[in-house]
């Protein structure tokens, strides 16, 4: 991740709220489990390697409504950063994306506070998230669209920091059995994704879904589904 993190320049003012600052897109980790053995007797270790997340969030309170994902890729080094936020600045209420990609041959970062142009849908009751993601400046094109294949999921919502302290009212919602498929196009002519193949194309399952406040509810703004080429 870039020095700034995620926030880019916006991180650097007393504006937001609270700060979120990524460490790492996918640092090799490995782990241990011990867990019930088979007919519940016994116990049974697990270990192996995975790819980790590493991030920070600290400040006064998360935003009034916000969706998150995060998954990697099966390829070391590929893994993909979603997050869109609804902010309480002074008397405004901005909604901010942010979409971070990273592969062996590809790097992109988008948000819409360094004026890239993002068009989204999503829907908590669908689970499901569509990102549009263009730099004007050089053509670079992201698209993106998240489901949840969980089939249960927790009846109880996540507590959360707000103005008035930690609460699960309405907390957040979240999933670590989504699909993210993702296409990616580096810089090139306007409109040239049309005609040329994309830089970056996966399916990339065991994604981290998550909604958050006031995005737990129908947002109609946002209703209804992207024209992707996925």
């Amino acid at each position: 991740t870039k020095a700034t993190g995620p926030e880019g320049w916006l991180g650097t003012t007393g504006l937001l709220p609270c700060r979120y600052f990524v460490q790492s897109l996918g640092s090799e980790a490995t782990y241990t489990l011990t867990r019930t053995g088979k007919n519940g007797k016994g116990k049974e270790v697990v270990k192996g390697e995975a790819s980790a997340h590493v991030e920070s969030n600290f400040g006064t309170a998360f935003p009034l409504g916000w969706i998150y994902c995060q998954v990697s890729g099966k390829q070391a080094g590929t893994s993909l950063l979603l997050v869109g936020g609804k902010f309480r600045i002074g008397l405004a209420n901005p909604i901010s994306w942010i979409v971070a990609l990273r592969s062996p041959n590809l790097c992109l970062d988008m948000r819409t506070t360094d004026m890239h142009k993002m068009e989204t849908r999503f829907s908590c009751s669908r689970r499901l998230v569509q990102l549009v993601g263009i730099d004007p400046k050089t053509g670079a094109r992201v698209e993106v669209q998240v489901e949840d294949r969980a089939e249960v999921h927790d009846r109880n919502n996540v507590f959360v920091p707000t103005f008035s302290g930690f609460s699960v009212t309405p907390g957040c919602s979240e999933s670590f059995a989504a699909v993210a498929r993702v296409k990616a196009w580096l810089p090139g002519p306007p409109g040239s994704h049309k005609t040329r193949a994309p830089d970056f194309h996966e399916t990339l399952p065991l994604a981290t879904l998550e909604f958050g406040g006031e995005f737990q509810a129908e947002q109609p703004a946002f209703a209804g589904d992207l024209d992707l080429s996925l």
